[in-house]
């Protein structure tokens, strides 16, 4: 049965991810059961260290873009997620150095490329 080849291959990509470290338990998303018990879930998008996401440092902060295909509704869902690195960081500047102490993303425009249609989407606004 074709639809069971095609889970049992989306499985099986997917535990190499997981051993490769693609993907990560989110600090953000932990959750605790009536019982007290806490655990965390894991984020889909993938990591720094995964090749198939791109970071950029500039002025102390990092951005972190990847993207998902959520073949199930026919669509591509993306993260980007942005952060003051920390003392220590690779590429840490201090808040004199920077010229400032905290950022917020104001505006945006993403392009992504799509290989499949050779064609480039794009993502603006505020």
């Amino acid at each position: 049965d074709s639809e069971a080849e095609v889970g049992l291959l989306w499985m099986e990509e997917f535990a190499r991810r997981l051993e490769q470290r693609h993907y990560e338990i989110n600090p953000s998303l932990f959750n605790t059961t009536e019982d007290g018990t806490s655990f965390g879930l894991l984020s889909l998008f993938p990591t720094v260290r995964s090749p198939l996401s791109s970071r950029k440092v500039t002025r102390g902060i990092e951005v972190v873009a990847s993207s998902l295909a959520a073949v199930e509704i026919l669509t591509v869902t993306y993260s980007i997620r942005i952060r003051l690195l920390s003392q220590g960081e690779e590429g840490y500047l201090s808040p004199d150095q920077r010229g400032f102490e905290t950022c917020q993303l104001k505006s945006r425009h993403w392009e992504f490329f799509n290989d499949s249609t050779n064609t480039v989407d794009r993502v603006s606004g505020d």
